[in-house]
């Protein structure tokens, strides 16, 4: 992959973690957040987290367009270029500024909390105050192991507290912040309650002299509005980027979906590009289980407010997400779903464009001349584009660096190593997975826990049955954890093929399971089942020869007197075919952890990275590793890599060294009197 061009220019301010420098990526004009030297951090896992930060939305999260490699090594958030100025930068804000700050800020990290992301640290570098404040949470990947979501709520309580002290209206603020930090609240709480006193704050203002100035940046009320031919009715839904409204079509009476961007995004170019891509993605994609998009629109509304918006068709149905809710698959539903999902995305693969989000959220189940769970692939939007398609180009800012969903993201992606349509063939899996067995296979309680259990632990295998209480073939369990392999290269290469591997699947009942590639002995054995003659008739040779050669072995000998019978010779039998000798791959992977994560592993004088860290490497008989972090002891191992290997070291603190004690002055002796 190209790796982007990056310049790197003045600064602009720091903070005792990062450098914010005005910079260029590929030619675009941007703010780096880089990383200060000599701070220790695992550069894919920083890599990692900070995407899935560009994946929420929420307008008090601020959009992080991507990260990049400096020469040194070191890593940076790249983020529009904005005349924003930080908390710690800014005038003394009054208390009401500082509740509607905290009550906006908090609701942003329980975002981020909600996708299993930890800050680890708030400080005022990180808030930009404003209408909305937004919080700036590209250091997430400095998060140390054991921080905590309560952890950031009691950092941004003590920043709000520092920021309010000395205020003569500070009294109900500082206590509730306090109250915060004494019962670990959630983010989510106390955004609840500093609502709860902004609104009380509100009531007292409008009975006064001052009246309460609104803010908000309010949607434009479309409904009965007509955007080119489609007059609006009613609104479908809702998300944190656009609204979805029931539309129809004047020419034709067309029933339609409209989605339309949301105001406070269109100042953003990042959205206006993903909401742009994700049109002409599912545009160049023909197949019936992509939703359809027939019209793009940019156009003034009668205020002179600009609508960014496009047409959908409309779907009857319900994501899948509801649909797991609503009760257990059987796996013969779960293959039908499975075999027109990997189709769908073999579509997407083949002109060149790779979802990256695949979960059941973004599957739908509708009805297809009354048959029902007809897939539609939704959420096109942080789709990775492998060629340009019409005027939307490759992004050299998103190059090998993963987006997606934590929970249904590949190692590859989890480690920021690269993605393809191999990326799509893993969440498959996942999707799979999660019907089949009830449950995911890699649950943690924050991002970083998550991705070591994804890149890391073996996948559990699955259960004898589903949920709803059905056998799962052995060979439909293979297929599932095939596309679940660590290695892409293990895994289907294709959707198309794991389509293949799933559709003998898909008619079958379950106690007659079909021969399909790639299936254990038993498995196999099973497939063969309905046609039982041949294996019948082979019992009974077996049975034959095992009494034959009994009777050759229990026999008295025959006396001489006994005439022997000729027997022919026996033909001789063919000479053994040895069997292929089995390529010897050159390469293994290796996996170091360290306790405490961010040591720096080298071979010898070849640096490979940070813990925790999985590496391909050559293939040796013998090689001497160390781990060196910061106030730790250096460590060495010797490991053969002749095959995978598995490595973990605590380190152990630098000894202090003891403190001496001061010498005893000697006093002088005093003249006796």
């Amino acid at each position: 992959m190209t790796k982007p061009a990056v310049e790197v220019g003045e600064l602009l301010s720091g903070d005792p973690r990062s450098e914010r420098r005005r910079g260029r990526v590929d030619g675009a004009e941007v703010e780096l957040r880089v990383v200060k030297e000599g701070l220790a951090v695992d550069v894919p896992g920083f890599l990692a987290r900070l995407d899935a930060v560009g994946q929420l939305s929420h307008p008090s999260l601020r959009m992080v367009r991507g990260g990049v490699v400096l020469d040194d090594g070191r890593p940076a958030a790249v983020l529009s270029l904005v005349p924003w100025t930080t908390l710690h930068r800014s005038a003394r804000q009054p208390v009401e500024a500082l509740v509607s700050l905290g009550v906006e800020i908090a609701d942003a990290l329980a975002t981020l909390h909600a996708a299993g992301l930890v800050l680890g640290q708030v400080s005022p570098a990180d808030l930009f105050p404003g209408s909305p404040a937004v919080l700036d949470a590209s250091l997430v990947g400095l998060a140390p192991k054991d921080a905590t979501p309560e952890g950031d709520v009691k950092y941004l309580a003590h920043v709000l507290l520092a920021a309010g002290s000395g205020s003569k209206d500070a009294s109900p603020f500082e206590s509730v912040l306090q109250q915060a930090i004494a019962h670990h609240s959630s983010a989510a709480a106390l955004s609840k309650t500093l609502e709860a006193l902004r609104v009380r704050a509100q009531a007292r203002t409008v009975s006064g002299k001052h009246p309460v100035v609104e803010v908000e940046v309010m949607e434009p009320q479309l409904e009965g509005h007509t955007l080119s031919a489609w007059k609006i009715e009613r609104v479908l839904g809702e998300g944190a980027m656009a609204k979805v409204y029931l539309a129809t079509d004047t020419r034709t009476g067309v029933k339609a979906a409209v989605k339309v961007l949301k105001q406070e995004h269109l100042n953003e170019p990042e959205f206006v590009h993903r909401f742009t891509q994700e049109v002409q993605a599912v545009n160049a994609i023909e197949n019936e289980h992509i939703v359809g998009v027939t019209h793009f629109g940019d156009e003034p509304l009668p205020d002179g407010r600009r609508c960014v918006y496009c047409v959908m068709e409309v779907l009857e149905g319900s994501a899948l997400a509801e649909a797991i809710n609503v009760g257990p698959f059987t796996a013969r539903r779960t293959v039908g779903l499975g075999v027109q999902l990997a189709r769908a995305l073999h579509a997407a693969h083949e002109v060149g464009v790779v979802h990256r989000d695949v979960k059941p959220e973004n599957i739908f189940l509708t009805s297809k001349n009354g048959v029902p769970d007809f897939v539609k692939v939704l959420d096109f939007g942080v789709a990775k584009l492998l060629k340009p398609i019409g005027d939307i180009k490759l992004v050299g800012t998103k190059a090998g660096i993963v987006v997606g969903t934590p929970e249904y993201m590949a190692p590859e992606q989890a480690m920021g190593t690269g993605s393809d349509a191999r990326v799509d063939v893993y969440a498959v899996g996942l999707v799979l997975y999660e019907l089949l067995a009830g449950v995911q296979p890699f649950i943690a309680d924050n991002f970083g826990k998550l991705v070591l259990e994804i890149t890391q632990s073996p996948v559990p295998p699955l259960p004898a049955q589903t949920p709803a209480g059905d056998p799962i073939p052995k060979g439909l369990a293979a297929v599932v954890m095939r596309c679940l392999e660590k290695k892409p290269d293990a895994r289907y290469q294709s959707a198309a093929a794991l389509a293949d591997a799933l559709a003998p699947f898909k008619g079958e009942q379950t106690s007659r399971l079909p021969v399909v590639a790639e299936v254990d002995e038993a498995a196999l054995a099973a497939a063969v089942r309905p046609s039982r003659v041949p294996v019948i008739a082979a019992a009974v040779l077996v049975l034959i020869l095992a009494v034959a050669v009994g009777w050759t072995f229990l026999s008295p000998p025959a006396t001489p007197m006994t005439p022997e019978p000729k027997v022919s010779a026996p033909a001789p039998a063919p000479a053994p075919v040895a069997p292929p000798v089995p390529e010897v791959p050159k390469t293994v992977w290796l996996d170091v952890n360290s306790t405490p994560v961010g040591a720096q592993v080298k071979r010898g004088s070849e640096v490979l990275g940070v813990t925790p860290l999985r590496v391909e490497v050559p293939r040796a008989e013998l090689a001497s590793l160390s781990l060196a972090l910061a106030d730790y002891v250096e460590e060495t191992r010797e490991v053969a890599l002749s095959a995978d290997v598995a490595l973990s070291v605590d380190l152990k603190p630098v000894p202090k060294p003891a403190k001496q004690k001061p010498a005893l002055k000697k006093k002088k002796a005093g003249k006796r009197r």
